[in-house]
């Protein structure tokens, strides 16, 4: 996210997009082991914090990020607009914690096909980079402004209304 030279805090965020142009809650990945408190509010703009104490998700975190939070989602509106015979598709990228047989499976049983892109292509063949990455990088990057203070928590408290900012422009 906002990657520097001074190697500021770089979290993960997770968006989906349906083909009607509605979303999921978009949820980011916090590379501690517990939730900043600072970072509650960000509840209040749809977006769901997962802190599992890793810079990357688990295979664990994969699971449960799935199950819970995009295959119901996914299942509701695939029924919702054609339908409980209707497929549907999710693609992601090649990270190896999408290898998930409990995943998989429950997808096949769900007729929800999964394509996983190529391992380090996504900045290549990512479909939301045209439109959602770049709307969220371009506010992000545009609105950000570093504190004066160092510190993580000031960092985090400069972050947070940008980040909410970017999150729902995207």
């Amino acid at each position: 996210m906002l990657h520097s030279q001074h190697h500021q805090p770089n979290e993960t965020l997770v968006f989906g997009v349906f083909a009607d142009g509605s979303s999921i809650n978009p949820v980011m990945l916090w590379s501690s082991k517990t939730e900043p408190k600072d970072l509650a509010v960000l509840k209040y703009h749809r977006l769901e914090i997962v802190a599992n104490g890793s810079w990357w998700m688990t295979k664990n975190d994969f699971e449960k990020f799935m199950m819970k939070n995009i295959l119901p989602t996914v299942n509701k509106k695939r029924v919702e607009l054609h339908g409980s015979e209707a497929s549907a598709l999710i693609i992601m990228d090649g990270h190896s914690s999408r290898l998930c047989l409990p995943v998989i499976t429950w997808c096949r049983e769900h007729s929800i096909e999964i394509i996983i892109l190529p391992s380090h292509t996504t900045h290549l063949t990512q479909p939301l980079n045209r439109y959602v990455f770049a709307r969220f990088k371009k506010r992000l990057y545009s609105s950000f402004q570093p504190p004066t203070e160092s510190g993580i928590s000031s960092y985090r408290k400069a972050l947070v209304p940008t980040l909410a900012d970017a999150v729902s422009a995207a």
